[in-house]
């Protein structure tokens, strides 16, 4: 009986694991799934801002922002020019990606903190 009982508990057990791993990964093929919709996305908007009529400058603009390397003076650019935080990025985007993937990070690293406090 207590053979039976460990060993219902054990396939409970890998039951359970089984369940967990399925979601971590189903989880995971999202996020990264997101993650490239979300880059698609922003290359789009990044070749219609700079093919607008306003193409021009906002090439000038992207090569400001990602000279400021920064969020502080991005936001200040950001603010200067009643841009919105997707358009900062796309503009960095269609110049540096690297760079703006960075500043995707940094920014989602400030709004975490910011949700702690």
């Amino acid at each position: 009986m207590a053979v039976s009982l460990e060993d219902e508990w054990l396939a409970q057990l890998e039951a359970e694991l089984k369940s967990r791993n399925a979601r971590a990964e189903w989880v995971s093929k999202t996020r990264e799934r997101d993650g490239c919709r979300l880059l698609d996305e922003l290359e789009k908007m990044g070749e219609r801002l700079l093919a607008g009529s306003r193409g021009p400058a906002n090439a000038a603009l992207a090569t400001e922002l990602i000279e400021a390397r920064d969020w502080v003076a991005i936001d200040a650019i950001r603010l200067r020019n009643d841009l919105s935080h997707a358009t900062v990025t796309a503009l960095v985007y269609s110049r540096d990606p690297a760079h703006a993937l960075e500043l995707l990070e940094a920014y989602s690293r400030h709004q975490r903190a910011r949700q702690i406090k």
